[in-house]
């Protein structure tokens, strides 16, 4: 059983061991998606025809940047801590799981909110459930099913715990947006590297899959 103390504690020591890397992977995450967002409002605005399909590219480059960073953000934190030191622009690749982590990301959403619907808790736990299915498809390029069966798997007879390490992990972030905004760029990656230990200690004893051995 894994420690949520102990867990917020090694998200801030990684934090802070790889403090300025870990800043710049959270800032581009954020910032180019939402620049692009911003093009694209703007291009529709104008609202002429000629604008139209210019904003529908501008849409579907926001989705493509939105997801491939969250990708390459991903792998880069789980190297980090795994102790590597990757190149920051290593963040700009999809590990050849792109589809495969979109399609997961809207099927979860999709049952989570489902969920809800049903009287909110079912939807709580869905998301519990299912809470580490991305970080199994960019660890170990699995496939959509079969990462949610996964998460599924590891983190049954925790979901309890997780449940108040998410609300901890919450008010981390919360205090982030409350500092200006600008804490997000600690917060985030403290609560990253503190769910990476968590989904590195439950897959220890666990996990049917292993990390993938895809070239990067």
């Amino acid at each position: 059983m894994f420690s949520i103390k102990e867990a917020i504690k090694i998200g801030w020591e990684k934090t802070k061991a790889n403090f300025w890397k870990s800043v710049a992977i959270v800032f581009i995450t954020i910032s180019i998606p939402l620049l692009m967002e911003i093009l694209s409002k703007a291009v529709e605005e104008k609202g002429s025809i000629i604008s139209f399909p210019i904003y529908m590219a501008l849409i579907i480059a926001v989705i493509y940047l939105s997801v491939s960073l969250k990708i390459g953000g991903t792998k880069l934190f789980l190297r980090i801590y795994d102790g590597e030191n990757p190149d920051i622009k290593e963040m700009f690749s999809t590990y050849g799981v792109f589809w495969n982590f979109l399609g997961q990301s809207v099927l979860y959403a999709i049952i989570v909110f489902v969920g809800i619907i049903l009287l909110i808790v079912p939807g709580i736990i869905f998301a519990i459930m299912f809470s580490f299915a991305s970080f199994i498809i960019v660890d170990t390029n699995t496939k959509i099913v079969d990462s949610l069966k996964e998460s599924a798997n590891i983190t049954k007879g925790s979901r309890g715990k997780l449940f108040w390490f998410f609300v901890v992990i919450a008010l981390i972030n919360l205090l982030g947006y409350i500092a200006l905004g600008v804490g997000i760029l600690v917060s985030v990656p403290i609560s990253t590297f503190a769910l990476i230990h968590v989904y590195r200690e439950l897959t220890k004893k666990k996990a049917a899959l292993t990390p993938s051995s895809v070239p990067i």
